[in-house]
């Protein structure tokens, strides 16, 4: 999924703004779960998007949900998202701020893709390796892909290891018709 400007934009000043107080940990659990809230809560989702809703109201609303659990800081950011009508893009700015405090770290996310559900362990292992190989600690999300046959498929960043069936006969394919 691309990142549009906005939430490149607004995640990088939420993240900046984190780091000068040096609230950057703080904030990425407060980001996490204010995208968890809004995938996993349609309706709150809905009034927070919603033109017809006044921006002061959703702020009262927002202050009223938000104040046992959220810092100031995250519900001043939420303010600011109503005013501008930004809402829509939580997840992705929430996203763009991850980015941003792994990338800060030497953390980099990749993708291990499975015919079948890898166990925990299993990607822990091949994220190990992958974090040998690449000298930077990789996150390993498993993506179930049965067209792969057999095998698995890393990919971090714009690195791809294809050690699938699919990726054989691939190459198989491609010398024998350059014979």
């Amino acid at each position: 999924m691309a990142e549009s400007i906005v939430s490149l934009t607004y995640g990088t000043a939420l993240y900046e703004a984190a780091r000068e107080l040096g609230k950057e940990e703080a904030l990425l659990i407060e980001v996490k779960q204010l995208a968890l809230i809004v995938k996993a809560y349609e309706q709150f989702a809905a009034f927070l998007n919603s033109p017809a809703i006044m921006a002061k109201e959703k702020q009262e609303a927002v202050k009223h949900i938000m104040q046992d659990s959220f810092s100031p800081e995250m519900i001043h950011f939420v303010y600011v998202l109503i005013d501008k009508g930004r809402t829509a893009e939580i997840r992705k700015i929430a996203k763009q701020y991850i980015r941003l405090y792994d990338e800060e770290r030497g953390i980099a996310e990749g993708k291990v893709f499975s015919v079948v559900q890898l166990t925990p362990d299993q990607i822990q292992k091949f994220a190990a390796e992958m974090s040998r190989l690449l000298r930077k600690q990789i996150k390993l999300e498993n993506r179930v892909d049965q067209s792969l046959i057999g095998g698995i498929k890393i990919q971090v960043g714009g690195k791809m290891i294809d050690q699938s069936y699919k990726g054989d006969l691939e190459r198989l394919r491609k010398e024998l018709e350059n014979q």
